[in-house]
């Protein structure tokens, strides 16, 4: 009896399952802000120098939940227990509400819309939002007369947004020296041995010479020992020894 797979169409039939990785929130959450959504206020003040501290508004902290999990996907609440207010802020995942908090106190610099935004950002750290800001290292600025920073210090590289980060410089190709190069360059430091032989990096310049003065490996050894013989050039023209162009 024939199959009845067999009758369907090749055009028709389901093709291979294939499981495609979905990125993890939390990775999102917890990448870095824009350099210019980045603030500073001086933690502790001395002698017209402050303790920098970097810190995120409120609506970043909406903004990236809204981009990462969707506004329909978290919610806040808030208790005020004594002077501290405790946020709650939920996310759902896989169809579950997962809930974590954290608590701010009122300040002399803060009122009460205050510590409800910094209870916020500190519930929003419990999900690794802005986290990596607590790790930038101290550093002391100076403060004008109304103690804010004057200029705020620049971030490291890893605390940047990844199209922020400087990209490294491609060096230029060095290209290996011609035969003749090393043919003049050996004759020259052969010429010159007798009045050098005496400095253990000449020997040693000498010695990777006369044993490696083939194009396929001398452009390494040559590097190798540049810094050896650019400090004893100045003693080499002091004693008036002609080297030839390009041996250097």
């Amino acid at each position: 009896m024939k199959n009845v797979a067999d009758a369907v169409p090749a055009h028709l039939k389901p093709g291979p399952i294939v499981q495609v990785e979905t990125p993890s929130p939390f990775e999102k959450l917890k990448e870095p802000f824009p350099s210019d959504r980045v603030h500073w206020r001086p933690g502790m003040v001395r002698n017209n120098r402050g303790l920098a501290l970097a810190y995120i508004d409120a609506r970043d902290v909406m903004n990236r939940l809204d981009a990462v999990v969707g506004p329909e996907n978290w919610s806040t609440e808030f208790q005020l227990l004594g002077d501290t207010m405790i946020c709650a802020l939920s996310i759902k995942l896989g169809g579950l509400w997962v809930k974590k908090s954290d608590g701010a106190g009122k300040t002399d610099m803060e009122g009460e819309k205050g510590i409800v935004s910094d209870a916020l950002k500190r519930a929003a750290v419990q999900w690794g939002i802005g986290r990596y800001l607590y790790d930038l290292e101290a550093v002391w600025v100076p403060v004008d007369q109304y103690k804010k920073i004057v200029k705020p210090p620049a971030l490291p590289d890893w605390a940047k947004p990844e199209s922020e980060r400087r990209q490294p410089v491609p060096q230029p190709q060095r290209q290996p020296p011609t035969q003749d190069q090393i043919d003049s360059a050996v004759e020259w430091l052969k010429d010159s041995e007798d009045m050098l032989m005496f400095d253990h990096r000449w020997a040693r310049a000498l010695g990777r010479l006369y044993g490696t003065a083939t194009p396929d490996n001398l452009h390494e050894d040559l590097s190798a020992i540049r810094a050896d013989m650019e400090d004893l050039l100045k003693d080499a023209e002091d004693n008036q020894t002609d080297y030839p162009d390009g041996a250097m």
